[in-house]
C-alpha cells in the first residue's frame, strides 16, 4: 500500500451548495466527519461518534449516538444545509437506509422501526442484529430467529441460520455471508457467491459488491473476483472512484481507486464509513 495522505483541515468553506457524492465517517475521540471524494475536502459534523449511521440519498446522513438527554437518541444530518435535527430520542443500535431521502429502518430495544414522512412505524417488536434496506416498502432483518425479508407488510423467513453480514441493493438482491460462505439471495434463489466468510459487504448493484473477511478485501463484478488487498477492513464503503477502508492492523484510512494501487488518504483509522 502507498502512503500518500490527504489532511483532513477543520472545517470545509460552505459557499458551495452543490451536493455531490459524500463519504461519512467516524474516528474515535475526533468524532463525525464528511468527506467530498470529488474535493478532497472534509467537513466536521459532531464532536461525538455515532453507536450507528447510514447514508440515504446523497449528503443525508442517519446516525445514534449515546450521551446527556440533549445528545441520546438517533438524528438526521443534511449536507446541503449542515444541519442536525433528533428524529427519535431512543437510541438505534442499527440503522439501514435506501437510496431515498428521509428514510431509515432502525432497530430499537423496543423492535424494529421504518422512519418515512417524519412518522416512526413499527415493523415488528423483535430487535435486529443487522438490516439491509432496499427501498421504503423492503428490507432484510437478521434476528434471534434467523434471516427475514420484509416487503409490502408481509414477512417471508428465508433462514434460521443467522447472517454473519448483509447487504442490499435497489432490485432487491440480497447479500449475506453465513459460515458456509457469502451468497447472494433473489426472488427465492440462493447462489454461492465466494466460499469465503464476508465480515463487512458492501453492495453496488445486483452484480457488483465490495466484501472483506479473513483473506482479505475482494471486489466481485458481473462473475469476475478481484482481489484487492490481503488485508481484512474493519470498515469499508465505495465512492464513484472506488473503495474507502479501515484495515485490521494498518493504522490510517484508505481509499482503492479501480485500477490503481492504495492511497492512505487520511493518517486517523476510520471506526465507521458510510456512503
Amino acid at each position: 500500500m502507498t502512503t500518500n495522505r490527504l489532511a483532513r483541515p477543520e472545517l470545509e468553506c460552505l459557499e458551495a451548495r452543490e451536493v455531490p457524492a459524500v463519504v461519512f465517517a467516524s474516528y474515535a475521540g475526533d468524532g463525525t466527519w464528511a468527506y467530498k471524494p470529488d474535493t478532497g475536502h472534509w467537513r466536521k459534523i459532531s464532536d461525538y461518534n455515532p453507536v450507528a449511521m447510514d447514508e440515504s440519498s446523497d449528503g443525508q446522513l442517519f446516525a445514534s449516538y449515546q450521551g446527556n438527554a440533549g445528545l441520546a437518541g438517533t438524528w438526521l444530518y443534511n449536507y446541503a444545509s449542515n444541519s442536525w435535527s433528533k428524529i427519535q430520542t431512543s437510541v438505534a443500535n442499527v440503522l439501514s437506509a435506501p437510496d431515498q431521502a428521509g428514510v431509515v429502518f432502525g432497530s430499537f430495544s423496543t423492535g424494529t422501526f421504518r422512519f418515512k414522512g417524519n412518522v416512526w412505524t413499527e415493523m415488528d417488536d423483535a430487535q435486529a442484529t443487522k438490516l439491509a434496506a432496499v427501498d421504503d416498502n423492503h428490507f432484510y432483518g437478521v434476528y434471534a430467529t434467523g434471516t427475514w425479508e420484509w416487503e409490502g407488510g408481509d414477512w417471508d423467513k428465508l433462514l434460521s441460520d443467522k447472517a454473519i453480514a448483509i447487504d442490499a441493493v435497489a432490485d432487491g438482491t440480497l447479500f449475506a455471508s453465513f459460515t458456509d460462505g457469502t451468497w447472494t439471495y433473489d426472488d427465492g434463489d440462493w447462489d454461492l457467491l465466494n466460499g469465503a466468510v464476508a465480515t463487512i459487504i458492501d453492495a453496488v448493484s445486483d452484480d457488483e459488491v465490495y466484501w472483506t473477511g479473513a483473506t482479505g478485501t475482494w471486489h466481485s463484478d458481473d462473475g469476475d473476483l478481484y482481489k484487492l488487498t490481503n488485508h481484512q477492513a474493519s470498515a469499508l464503503t465505495y465512492d464513484a472512484a472506488g473503495l474507502i477502508a479501515s484495515f485490521i492492523g494498518l493504522s490510517g484510512t484508505w481509499e482503492h481507486v479501480d485500477g490503481l494501487d492504495w492511497d492512505k488518504f487520511e493518517g486517523s483509522k476510520a471506526a465507521l464509513l458510510a456512503r
